[in-house]
């Protein structure tokens, strides 16, 4: 097809797209929001219904190709080159709470000088910082150095006093969304570790190994022992409370049904055991908890991170540790699983740590313990091509329309990013159906089906497996 074809007809589905949105927003009432709209927790239009959702992804997706297509090449990859910079500038604006400041002044503009006054840094650099940021549309510029918020830079606020973040930076991601820790944690540890992936997938010693210890984070970071062990060591807690952060910001990344119709955890008999194994401090769980109280919920986790957990649940849902309709339990995934009734095995952001080997003694460990009517459900991305094939039927059940990607490309990158990070840090990775389902069947599980989620983001799948 002609490129001025493919040219037309992107900005063709934009137009339907929108047209779609403007029909749901008189449908439904929903707000379409601005650039300049920081109430990022109302009820927005694209995500208003399942058809918003999907009008949504078409006009991001076609909007990054039409970029893609009609910028000059060597701009759009002198851009992509220098993303870490961009990183580099949104972390100086994150650790100084701009963010923050912005919003504590109100409807208020500061310039530069101001906000750079209250993070104790330098105000002209500041500046140059921000109008760097604000040409990606990350706050916004309203006179020379003066800056506000918008829809992007809302999301790095923690919504805590100032006063508060610069007296206990401590505490600054405690009983927050988790987002601004998983953003600091990424544009920190995490950017240091992709600056050798290079060196550690072309070094012999460890281009072709799976360790974990062989990670470019771990090179990065010298470190001996896997990450996570760190994370026990004395003097470590404020690491692993800020990575527990990370993970409930990954778990609100998804809408709330993916956990919730990740299984018809209705039908299970009252009593019904869920083993919830690597469960983290129980986020995953909290809704199914709420939602289905005649279920019993083991959560799973190492000592340390079981004591969290407790006192994370203790402040969210006392109730179900008092009635010990929730318990959690410290062990070992690696060893023999010793809750030997379980209704349902649940591993959410789990088999993606470990390579094939690991992952195949963690299935067969549950095997092991498994009961006949006993399921497994796994909840990672699953993975499509990036060209059409018969696995959208898994993971989109309709792909996107021509002359899209048909995995929506640049506007659904979520799992193909993970993918890349697992690799980074972990030696880990995301997984297509059919590597999954080798997986399975060769530790006594057998693929039963992927449960389609609306509203999930990069391909964020719940699989269930049974024993054979």
């Amino acid at each position: 097809m002609p490129p001025l074809n493919h040219l037309r007809q992107l900005a063709e589905l934009i137009l339907e797209s929108v047209t779609t949105l403007e029909r749901i927003s008189q449908e439904t009432n929903a707000i379409i929001p601005t650039l300049d709209d920081t109430d990022i927790s109302a009820p927005q239009l694209f995500n208003a219904t399942a058809e918003a959702i999907t009008a949504s992804r078409v006009i991001a997706a076609a909007g990054i190709q039409l970029a893609a297509l009609t910028r000059d090449p060597h701009e759009a990859m002198f851009d992509t080159v220098h993303e870490p910079y961009k990183g580099a500038a949104l972390r100086v604006c994150l650790e100084g709470n701009v963010s923050e400041i912005l919003r504590d002044a109100g409807p208020e503009r500061l310039h530069a000088d101001e906000i750079a006054a209250e993070a104790h840094i330098d105000g002209a650099k500041l500046a140059r910082i921000m109008r760097y940021l604000a040409s990606h549309h990350i706050y916004r510029e309203i006179s020379p150095g003066t800056f506000v918020n918008n829809r992007l830079s809302a999301v790095l606020d923690t919504g805590k006093p100032v006063d508060e973040l610069f007296a206990k930076p401590e505490s600054k991601h405690s009983n927050t969304s988790g987002f601004a820790a998983m953003a600091s944690f990424i544009l920190g540890l995490g950017t240091a570790a992709t600056t050798q992936l290079w060196e550690t997938i072309s070094n012999p010693a460890t281009a072709f190994s799976s360790r974990v210890l062989d990670s470019a984070l771990h090179r990065a970071q010298g470190l001996d022992v896997p990450l996570w062990v760190t994370f026990e060591q004395p003097g470590r807690e404020p690491a692993r409370q800020l990575f527990e952060m990370v993970m409930r910001a990954y778990n609100n990344m998804q809408p709330a049904s993916a956990v919730l119709e990740a299984y018809p955890w209705s039908e299970l008999q009252p009593g019904s055991v869920i083993v919830d194994v690597g469960g983290g401090v129980g986020w995953a769980m909290l809704p199914v908890a709420k939602a289905h109280p005649h279920l019993r919920i083991v959560i799973q986790d190492s000592e340390k991170v079981v004591k969290d957990g407790i006192n994370n649940w203790n402040a969210e849902l006392p109730e179900a540790l008092l009635s010990e309709r929730v318990t959690f339990q410290a062990h070992d995934f690696f060893t023999a699983q010793n809750v030997k009734n379980a209704s349902a095995f649940f591993m959410r952001y789990i088999l993606h740590d470990w390579p094939d080997e690991d992952v195949r003694r963690i299935l067969e460990q549950l095997r092991h313990a498994a009961e006949p009517h006993t399921v497994l459900v796994i909840l990672d991305h699953i993975l499509p091509f990036t060209f059409r094939d018969s696995s959208f039927q898994y993971t989109l059940g309709n792909d996107a329309p021509e002359p899209l990607l048909p995995t929506y490309g640049a506007a659904n990158t979520m799992g193909y990013l993970e993918d890349v990070l697992m690799m980074v840090n972990l030696n880990g990775k995301e997984r297509t159906v059919a590597e999954l389902e080798t997986l399975l069947a060769s530790t006594g599980w057998k693929l039963k089906q992927v449960q389609r989620v609306e509203g999930t983001v990069g391909f964020f799948l719940p699989i269930h497996a049974v024993p054979v």
